[in-house]
């Protein structure tokens, strides 16, 4: 086999040249293809579009790379999600759970389902901290492929931010393993 070589700052953590690495002789085939689904799930968080769904031969398949995509959960069962998570507020200090990223992620969700547009302001007051925080952290999601920012073709004053397809894609599975779980716990 080629391709495949222990892991150096000169390759900047990826598997280049011509041997495997020891510990892929050790583990044999296993290693293998555990090692090519890490490197193409790192491949698809660095590509901006996100868009590549990964198939792969032999005893790796049937992997979460290969599993249909499901949808968003409904608009109502989302906010009920954010009621509930308000609702520990109710019984505990409010700064144990502050989380402006899931909360702009569930409203991105809730707008993402029901047709809707999110203006950046909007996403900031979902947030539930201040402006220049969620402002920050729309950044920090941005550059993590989670959401794009774009003009209003309306109002060019004004930027509506939308989950990306990779985004869109990572909640639904995330929410559909939910579901399985609620159903074996119960």
């Amino acid at each position: 086999m080629t391709g495949l070589k222990g892991r150096g700052p000169q390759t900047g953590g990826a598997y280049l040249g011509s041997e495997i690495s020891p510990l892929a002789e050790a583990s044999g085939a296993e290693f293998i293809w555990e090692e090519i689904e890490r490197l193409l799930r790192t491949l698809r968080n660095q590509l901006h579009t996100r868009e590549i769904d990964v198939h792969l031969p032999g005893p790796q398949a049937g992997t979460i790379l290969q599993q249909p995509h499901p949808a968003l959960p409904n608009a109502r069962a989302l906010q009920q999600l954010i009621r509930n998570r308000r609702r520990r507020n109710d019984y505990l200090p409010q700064d144990l759970f502050s989380d402006p990223a899931w909360e702009m992620m569930l409203d991105l969700a809730i707008a993402d389902v029901e047709g809707r547009q999110v203006s950046v302001t909007s996403l900031c007051l979902a947030s539930g901290v201040p402006p220049t925080t969620a402002l920050r952290w729309i950044g920090v999601l941005e550059s993590h492929g989670i959401l794009t920012r774009s003009h209003d073709n309306t109002d060019r004053r004004r930027v509506l931010v939308n989950l990306t397809a990779f985004a869109r894609r990572a909640l639904a599975r995330y929410f559909a393993e939910l579901q399985v779980v609620d159903r074996i716990l119960v």
